[in-house]
Order: structure tokens, then sequence, then C-alpha cells
């Protein structure tokens, strides 16, 4: 009778040991990075977040423009980076820092691996919303605020309000043919007529004929927006943003480019 009992508890801890081996892993949460419709396949991080993620340390010297990870150096200049934010690093700057990187073709994410860390990054969703009672844009890739920044809509109420998509129309060098071939560098489409594109004079309030006027200086939020969005994002534009979903509309911004 006690050999019955003990074999009886031996096959029932192998068979729980069994099914806790074969217990699946838990879903990878990826991090979302950031992407630019001009660098279609490359994502990018924060230098500091990708320092943190991968376990290496960051050298970054603002006034002197100097900038290594895990002892590599790198051209400061030639790295991107947010309007008043922190510098970025693609995954190709990752890789030249000591990282393998391994690319799942179908979902697009991404798999970095040091010694000691293994990171998954993937491409966020992006979405626009623009407030023309506060002549404020912004825009987010995933739950990343990437842009934040005013603009110049059109007066009378000439820019239409309502949802969009981003496109089809895109020009680093656009001229209009109905305002006498007056310059729109970086224009981005969301309604026929109706352009995002730089200007050379973005008051602090409605003066344009219907377009989203955007500065050519103060970082040159127009050239970055024209290659950080690509074709077809989702674009929100409200004449006014009531209170009560000023904080819906702020909670995706969880890392403000500044």
């Amino acid at each position: 009778m006690k050999t019955c009992l003990k074999l009886c508890l031996l096959i029932c801890l192998f068979t729980f040991d069994l099914y806790a081996e074969e217990k699946p892993p838990e879903s990878v949460v990826p991090v979302e990075g950031i992407t630019f419709a001009v660098n279609p396949g490359r994502i990018y991080l924060p230098a500091e977040e990708a320092a943190e993620l991968l376990g290496w340390k960051l050298d970054l010297d603002e006034s002197k423009k100097k900038i290594s990870l895990n002892g590599t150096s790198f051209n400061y200049w030639s790295l991107r980076r947010l309007i008043g934010g922190p510098v970025l690093f693609n995954v190709a700057n990752l890789k030249t820092a000591g990282a393998e990187a391994t690319k799942d073709e179908e979902s697009g994410w991404i798999t970095l691996t040091t010694e000691t860390k293994e990171v998954v990054l993937s491409p966020g969703r992006k979405k626009v919303f623009v407030d023309l009672e506060a002549q404020q844009m912004k825009a987010w890739e995933g739950e990343r605020l990437v842009l934040d920044c005013h603009i110049s809509s059109g007066r009378y109420g000439n820019t239409p309000s309502g949802t969009f998509r981003t496109g089809p129309y895109k020009s680093r060098y656009h001229y209009s043919s109905r305002y006498h071939n007056a310059p729109m560098p970086y224009s981005v489409q969301f309604r026929g007529n109706f352009f995002f594109h730089g200007f050379s004079h973005v008051p602090n309030y409605p003066a344009s004929k219907g377009c989203i006027r955007m500065h050519l200086d103060k970082g040159n939020p127009a050239r970055f927006f024209y290659e950080w969005v690509d074709r077809g994002v989702p674009v929100q534009i409200v004449k006014k943003t009531p209170k009560e979903e000023i904080e819906m509309v702020e909670a995706p911004a969880t890392q403000p480019a500044g």
C-alpha cells in the first residue's frame, strides 16, 4: 500500500513539473521606437533611454557636442534629435556600439541583444492632433509625444476641422497654384488644397488662407514633421478642445519632446 502511495505521489510530482516546464512564456511587450518616413525601416530611440535599456554607459557633453555610447564615439551632428529634446540613436548606431540586431520581417520588430540585455523594438502608430483655438499641434508615435509646436491656421475659420489622413501628396519643395506661386516648403496634404507646410511668418493667431503654417526656424518643426510623417496618418483637427477632453488628449504623452 505504501509503495502504491509513493508511486502515485511521484507520478503527480512528475506531471506537475512537466506542465510547469511546458508553461508558455509571457508575451513580449516591445518598446515603441520612433520612425521617420524619409528613413523607412529604421527605428530610433532617445539616447538616454537606449543606454538604460541596454545597460550601457552614455557620455554626452552638449556644450562640446560630443557623445559616446558603450565606449563608442559618434559624430554628434550626424545624429537625429527631437526638437528641443534628446539625441536619437537608430538600430545601426546601436549595432556599432556592440548590440546584435535581428529583425522579424513580418512584424517589423527588431530584437537587440547584448551580453546582459535583450530589448524588442517596434514602430508605433502615428497620429496628429491640431487645436485651432490654441494654435497648437501635437504628434504622437504610439504613446510617445514626438512633436509639440505652435502653428498658424486659416483666418476667418478657413481651416477645416474634422478627421483626415495625411497625403497622398507630399513635397519638400512645393509652390502654391492658387496664391501667386507662393513657396510652401515641406508640404503635407491633409485635405484637398489644405496642407501643413513651412512658412516664414507664423504669428500667434490664424493668418493663412486655410493651410496650417509651421515654423522654419525654432528647430524647424516643418521639416521635422515632413520627414517624420507617413502618408495615411490620422489627423484630428478641432476648433476647440473641451476642458473635459484635455486630460484624455494629453494622456498618451509619456515622453514629451520638450
